[in-house]
Formats: C-alpha cells, structure tokens, sequence
C-alpha cells in the first residue's frame, strides 16, 4: 500500500509506484496500469475534498489490480478521459465502498 498527500504531484508518483511490479508482469501490461492509476488518482483528488489517497496493487494469476481510496473526502466515479480509458483498458473495474478499483489483464 501507497499513501500519498492528495497535491498534484500524487499522480506521477503513483505512476512510478508501479515500478514495483517490473519482471512480474508484461510491460504492456503495466503501461496500461500506469495509466489507468495515473487517471484513477487524477480522478481521486477532484472527488471532493481529498487529504490522503491509499493505493493498492497486486498481481494475482495474470491479473493486475489497482485500487484507489481517499481520506476526508467522498470518492466519484470516472468521468471524461478516466471513464474512457476504464472502459476500454481495463478488463473490468468499478466503485465499491468507497473504493476505485480496475483489473488489467496480463498480456
């Protein structure tokens, strides 16, 4: 888990984060991950009044899953170029209890 201030650097820094996954699944893979964090977060910090995100990324049987969480603040579902990029990048994802998640495939 990743927690950042919600500022405008988070989402380049979630971006690196994903570095941690390098060697466990395809770069492809973790391209798209980079970017659907990048929006997940971007997403996160406009939802209102945002102090701390929570990130989580796991690699489990040839799935890549980020999740996004936010403090003091209530968390949106994607709109624009975030909704566009979950619907077409990632294999399925969705808000459940205060929690931004998506799945990628591993290639």
């Amino acid at each position: 888990m990743l927690t950042l201030s919600a500022q405008p650097r988070a989402a380049a820094r979630a971006r690196r984060w994903v570095d941690q996954l390098d060697g466990r699944a395809h770069p492809e893979t973790l391209a798209k991950v980079r970017v659907l964090l990048t929006e997940m977060v971007t997403t996160a910090m406009h939802g209102g009044d945002a102090q701390e995100l929570r990130l989580r990324l796991a690699a489990v049987d040839g799935v890549i899953r980020g999740e996004v969480s936010i403090r003091g603040g209530d968390l949106e579902r994607p709109r624009g170029f975030a909704l566009l990029l979950a619907r077409r990048v990632a294999a399925r994802w969705g808000l459940n209890d205060g929690v931004l998640w998506f799945e990628v495939e591993d290639r």
